[in-house]
């Protein structure tokens, strides 16, 4: 119910939006669109997909876990796919299977180096979306956000510290996919995890946190090229500033529906404010990142599991 809730409340919010502009308007930017940054602005999403695989499996390297890069590259791609189909993006660890599968690896080591690759990701989200926060925002709003992210953080370490959380997410998912053991495998996944996850230390995280801004950086440019589409009079390190302090707001406030709500209300509101951007060429905007974005990421991914299917048993 409050996933619901959540989801309809996004949807309220782009409503809401999209009902402020002109139409008119709005039929006349998208017949203005230029077919090749788009189509760049594709790729570009597939080669962030990318990078995005190259920090996993230089985590994965910290445990001793060597996989390979075209096996992870499709387990990415295809856990991605999944990911935009199924509530709360949880398909996205389905990563943790492929390497069961593929590495023959303990549910607990697995789970420790997907788990380790969407903290990390978050936390390049955070420290980008600080930094568009300071630049853009003003007076008590940067305080608001600033408070939330910390305690988003905070939530988070804790949820990585937390034993008896930890038990319970590991029963769901032996409940819910057929593993063999018993209560004891519990104790023993729960050891493991603990073991492979205290591997993320100091130095050693230095080479995937720079894959990770690496990562990010391709995303903003994948977005320069969306705006560049729509003849947006918008610098690149604007536009940075923009999509991460968005991001960030919409991590903080989770409201969405089909990959629209909240982070796009936010990001027709900054620009229309602090640069003067048409109402209707935001909506623009996010219509089309949608699409370079989920869209194509949902394509791809669709035929990397088709390439590459992971074949989970169910318990009946």
């Amino acid at each position: 119910m409050p996933k619901f809730i959540a989801r309809f409340l996004g949807l309220l919010l782009l409503v809401f939006v999209i009902l402020r502009f002109d139409w008119q308007r709005f039929q006349l930017i998208f017949r203005e669109v230029k077919l090749l940054p788009v189509i760049i602005a594709c790729f570009l999403n597939i080669l962030r997909l990318f990078i995005e695989t190259l920090r996993w499996c230089s985590l994965l390297k910290i445990q001793k876990i060597f996989y390979k890069i075209k096996d992870a590259f499709l387990a990415v791609l295809s856990s991605a796919y999944v990911g935009i189909i199924t509530p709360g993006r949880i398909g996205n660890f389905i990563r943790i299977f492929y390497l069961k599968d593929d590495l023959n690896l303990a549910f607990g080591v697995a789970f420790s180096g997907v788990m380790m690759d969407k903290l990390l990701e978050l936390i390049t989200l955070t420290c980008f979306g600080w930094w568009g926060l300071i630049l853009l925002g003003t007076g008590l709003r940067v305080i608001a956000i600033l408070f939330l992210s910390i305690i988003l953080l905070f939530l988070i370490f804790l949820v990585i510290n937390y034993k008896r959380l930890h038990l319970a997410l590991e029963k769901i998912f032996l409940r819910v996919f057929k593993i063999e053991g018993n209560i004891n495998k519990f104790d023993e996944e729960r050891r493991l995890f603990y073991k492979s996850f205290s591997e993320f230390k100091n130095i050693k995280l230095l080479k995937p946190a720079v894959i990770s801004f690496i990562g990010f950086t391709i995303f903003f440019l994948q977005a320069f090229f969306v705006a560049y589409a729509l003849n947006m009079d918008l610098a690149f390190t604007n536009l940075a500033k923009v999509i991460s302090l968005t991001r960030l707001i919409a991590r903080v406030i989770p409201l969405s529906i089909f990959g629209l709500g909240s982070k796009d209300v936010a990001f027709v509101a900054v620009l229309h404010k602090n640069f003067h951007i048409e109402i209707a060429k935001g909506i623009a905007f996010s219509i089309i990142f949608l699409f370079t974005s989920y869209i194509i990421s949902a394509i791809t991914g669709a035929v990397c599991w088709f390439i590459k299917p992971l074949r989970i048993e169910m318990k009946k």
